[in-house]
């Protein structure tokens, strides 16, 4: 719940502070999820009315977090998420063409999909996920990104389900970069603290493993745990 308070007040930072949120909620809902249905006890049915009752609240919670960016949307314009131009980066080439027509929006995805092919689609998504999950990291710090990638290598070694599920939500949560990476390639400023954080985490669960590693290997006198 306070994971999803936070993420709402990040939307009022950024735009794309609310598919942070949902991507969060969406991805801890799947976690337990899962959780739940390997579980084999009889308290399965009365567990998952609380687990879907906690996710509404933390729904809630994240709403009432982001009221003050929504509230004046849905008054002002009718539409609670209503970002003017932001839009048209959705589905424009360029961003002079995103930008042509001034503040208000005009590009919808009726507009791409009548431009454009699926190979379009594609190639479009796989350069924004080159640039945003390797380019612009490794131009800004070459040590980190590779120790993020070694981290996300380990996790899958180890099977370490935290880390995957991290991996997960920074996948998810950088789709609207990735998307809009083709139209918006003016600043690094928007895309890399989309990864940086993420980086983080995963660099320092490969220290910590390489760590570990070497601790258990000459034992200085008490076991090491760094990753527990």
């Amino acid at each position: 719940m306070a994971a999803s308070a936070a993420a709402g007040i990040s939307y009022l930072a950024r735009t794309n502070g609310l598919f942070v949120w949902a991507a969060l909620l969406g991805t801890l809902f799947c976690w337990d999820l899962g959780l739940w249905v390997r579980e084999q006890t009889a308290a399965r049915l009365p567990r998952l009315g609380r687990l879907a009752g906690t996710y509404a609240v933390a729904g809630l919670i994240g709403a009432i977090s982001m009221s003050p960016s929504w509230v004046p949307r849905l008054r002002d314009y009718g539409n609670p998420i209503f970002h003017g131009h932001l839009a048209n980066f959705m589905w424009a080439d360029s961003y002079e063409e995103a930008r042509s027509h001034g503040e208000k929006p005009f590009l919808t995805s009726r507009d791409y999909l009548a431009r454009h092919t699926a190979r379009d689609a594609w190639r479009r998504w796989s350069e924004g996920f080159y640039d945003i999950c390797y380019g612009i990291p490794y131009r800004v710090d070459h040590s980190l990104h590779w120790a993020a990638l070694v981290g996300i290598a380990l996790a899958l070694f180890t099977r370490n389900g935290r880390f995957l599920l991290l991996t997960l939500f920074c996948f998810i949560q950088a789709q609207p970069l990735i998307w809009t990476s083709i139209a918006n390639r003016h600043s690094r400023r928007i895309a890399y603290p989309g990864v940086v954080c993420f980086e983080w985490f995963l660099a320092a669960f490969a220290l910590a493993w390489v760590a570990e590693t070497v601790l258990r290997r000459w034992p200085s006198g008490r076991k090491a745990d760094v990753l527990a």
